[in-house]
């Protein structure tokens, strides 16, 4: 039996894909999930257990996160997830508001209109 994107409440695959989610995988390589945690000097030892759930943890952060830019993108008729968007999901859900220092709405390094960084030697200054 083929499952409809629509679950009938106006909300359509967002709902749908989280019931049928994987829970014991991650797109994430816990080797590098590992390398990361182990970045902390506070951090001696790490199971297994601790790496998937913080692998999926993040994986279901960026997915929650993505959704809400994606939506933003698709109220304004594009199908193209772009900075702006990212800025707009921050500044929209009271969840993400620690990523308001990281995601500047005014970033120095994005270009002119049609985006992308900007070219050269010095193209951090």
């Amino acid at each position: 039996m083929a499952e409809n994107d629509d679950n009938g409440d106006g909300e359509s695959g967002a709902a749908t894909a989280g019931d049928a989610r994987d829970l014991t995988t991650t797109v994430f390589p816990h080797a590098r999930i590992r390398k990361i945690i182990r970045a902390d000097p506070d951090v001696n030892i790490i199971s297994a257990d601790a790496v998937f759930v913080v692998a999926k943890a993040a994986e279901l952060f960026l997915e929650k996160l993505s959704w809400v830019a994606y939506e933003t993108a698709n109220g304004e008729r594009r199908r193209t997830v772009q900075y702006r968007d990212l800025v707009a999901a921050v500044e929209s859900v009271d969840e993400y508001f620690f990523l308001e220092d990281i995601l500047p709405s005014n970033p120095k390094y994005v270009g002119k209109e049609g985006g992308g960084a900007r070219k050269g030697k010095n193209a951090t200054d």
